[in-house]
């Protein structure tokens, strides 16, 4: 019975023993990693272009647009600008000054 209790309380006492010797290291590291500095390099601006060489096709679905009079043009938009259907694209005037649009 007396072997028992002294297992028993040897357990206690080396179990308290571990614990703290792992509360210690951490103490320990915690107090070291607030006293260090810490050595930092200045970052540099970096410019990178990386280009894709493809072969490929360009399908478009574009129509042709005539006059049968002729004049000076006024386009309502821009090249590449994808307009409605049935929307005017340009002002044809008979003359060719355009100036007072």
């Amino acid at each position: 019975m007396r072997k028992k209790i002294i297992a028993s309380i040897l357990k206690y006492v080396v179990s308290a023993v571990v614990s703290l010797g792992v509360i210690a290291y951490i103490i320990y590291h915690l107090v070291i990693s607030f006293g260090t500095s810490v050595e930092t390099t200045p970052a540099q601006l970096v410019t990178l272009n990386e280009t894709i060489t493809v072969e490929a096709y360009i399908l478009r679905d574009e129509t042709v647009l005539t006059s049968s009079t002729g004049g000076g043009v006024n386009c309502l938009f821009q090249d590449g600008v994808m307009v409605r259907r049935g929307a005017a694209v340009a002002d044809v005037y008979s003359g060719t000054d355009t100036s007072t649009i």
